[in-house]
C-alpha cells in the first residue's frame, strides 16, 4: 500500500463520508420518531 493509494482512499472516504453520515442521521431520526409514535398508534 503506497502513500498515493492512501491519499486516493482518503479522498474517496472524505467524499463519501457526508452521505453516509446523512443516512445514519436519517435512520436515527426515523427510529426516534417511530419510538415516539408507537404508543400513540397502539392505542
Amino acid at each position: 500500500m503506497t502513500f498515493l493509494h492512501l491519499d486516493a482512499s482518503a479522498a474517496f472516504y472524505a467524499g463519501v463520508a457526508p452521505f453516509v453520515l446523512i443516512d445514519l442521521i436519517k435512520m436515527v431520526v426515523v427510529a426516534i420518531i417511530a419510538q415516539r409514535l408507537r404508543p400513540i398508534l397502539s392505542r
